[in-house]
């Protein structure tokens, strides 16, 4: 009995180094994200005062740009700035990885259990790429998984200031990104629940309510205040609304998801262990929410719903402990981790690392001026430069030019008009891609449209390769 304890703890170790050691890689040489380069240059702009939806295009929640903006204070000529992101992501993610363990305690006092939680969450593809990932979803989970904790917290002990707390964190999400509302809509049926089953007091549910809506009023009087209103209902909820994406990330193909709901569906009919219950309620909700309502195309989608997924697999994990099942599902897990993550490697080194966009930005930043005119805010360009196209100036291939078709609330930029007119200082090399279909659907057909007069490129401006700089 005790060589089978040592065998499954000695396994946790070699888990957790593997894990760690993979996730810090993928951190700092998984390739740089379109996303990424969106939400820096957006904090960029909420840096220098300009305010989001009315001075330039958005589509998201602001509550990131305004987190990370001292630090971006701190990077402004430095293509640093991708790796002081990633450091900042992984500081949110060691916070997902704290309040999972917390809500662990709460279902079951066992350090093992609350490690391998940890371990599984940090173990999957979505999380070792897509959670490193400067991009508000790990943000909107850390306030998702910490509103958890407090509110089972108060489930457990019924202080009034838990519930508070939850119902502030849960705003926060919203503040972080939309999507919150999917991933706390089922998290709602569970505390609607308490409420009628009279597990919860009116009165209780009242006064807490009156911070959550004391916050959303403010929100509003900041909006009114800034004159706002239509821009934020229009581009944050109307725009993401209609958008039609032909690409849909298969998670219901994925071995964990299947693990996950199996085990939850085991969880409902045979366990007793009341917060395990809820948690195993909010994997088979949420995962028929994002895959069969809410159209979820892209992986990181996902990444909110990896916590639940590791709590229920790692429960059974650790009620195995005793057992050499539990050795054997461990080294398996080890073992198809490691060529998973080898597979992971291979791939990035096909697409190139973080170390050569930053080598690039490094450039860019050197050959430019903080104020200087750029079209183009391309992987290669840093994203902290002010760009020629203005209110557009960001992804002018689908998002911006639906919103355009749409809503018609800014000239849409001719990028050679731009160019003789404004003469910037750096050019993109790259062609723009159009990926619109008749529909107004995003297709992966894409086809790269010739962007500039390349005589007048070649009368004003050099090309020194990703770019072309203006001859002063």
């Amino acid at each position: 009995m005790k060589m089978l304890r040592w065998m499954y703890r000695l396994e946790i170790v070699f888990l957790a180094v593997l894990v760690l050691c993979f996730l810090f890689y993928f951190a700092f040489t998984n390739v740089l994200g379109a996303d990424e380069r969106e939400h820096i240059y957006a904090t960029f702009l909420v840096l220098k005062g300009y305010i989001p939806y009315r001075d330039f295009f958005e589509h998201h929640h602001p509550l990131l740009w305004y987190l990370f903006s001292p630090i971006l204070a701190l990077f402004l000529n430095d293509a640093n700035v991708w790796y002081a992101a990633r450091i900042f992501v992984l500081f949110i993610l060691a916070i997902d990885c704290f309040f999972i363990g917390k809500i662990c305690f709460l279902i079951r006092r066992d350090i093992e259990f609350a490690l391998l939680s940890i371990l599984f969450f940090l173990l999957p593809e979505v999380v070792v790429l897509e959670g490193v990932s400067f991009r508000p979803d790990g943000l909107m989970m850390c306030f998702v998984l910490s509103g958890i904790y407090f509110l089972f917290s108060f489930f457990k002990i019924g202080k009034k200031s838990h519930l508070v707390c939850s119902f502030i964190l849960f705003f926060l999400a919203l503040m972080a990104s939309q999507k919150a509302v999917l991933i706390l809509f089922p998290v709602a049926v569970v505390f609607l629940y308490h409420i009628v089953a009279y597990k919860i007091s009116l009165r209780t549910v009242c006064f807490a309510m009156m911070f959550f809506l004391a916050l959303i009023c403010l929100g509003g009087i900041v909006l009114s205040i800034l004159d706002l209103w239509k821009d934020y209902i229009e581009l944050n909820w109307l725009l993401n609304m209609i958008m039609r994406i032909e690409i849909r990330y298969p998670a219901h193909l994925t071995l964990y998801y299947f693990i996950a709901n199996v085990l939850s569906l085991a969880v409902l009919a045979f366990s007793k262990n009341y917060f395990l219950r809820i948690i195993a309620f909010l994997v088979l909700f949420t995962s028929v929410l994002f895959q069969f309502v809410f159209y979820a195309p892209y992986r990181h989608y996902w990444l909110p719903v990896y916590p639940y997924f590791a709590i229920v697999t790692a429960y059974f994990v650790a009620q195995w402990k005793e057992k050499i099942i539990g050795g054997i599902v461990l080294a398996i897990v080890l073992i198809l981790a490691y060529l998973n993550y080898l597979r992971i490697a291979a791939n990035m080194v096909y697409f190139g690392k973080l170390s050569t966009f930053v080598y690039l930005s490094s450039q860019v930043l050197a050959l430019s001026r903080e104020d200087d005119l750029i079209i183009g805010n391309t992987s290669t360009l840093g994203g902290l430069r002010f760009d020629a196209m203005g209110y557009y100036w960001f992804g002018r291939d689908y998002i911006a030019l639906l919103d355009y078709l749409y809503f018609k609330r800014r000239e849409f930029p001719v990028e050679d008009k731009v160019l003789k007119a404004r003469k910037p200082k750096i050019i993109s090399a790259e062609d723009r891609r159009y990926c619109m279909g008749a529909d107004y659907k995003y297709t992966l057909d894409c086809r790269s449209l010739p962007t500039y007069d390349y005589e007048f490129l070649k009368h004003h401006y050099y090309n020194q390769g990703f770019i072309w700089v203006r001859k002063d």
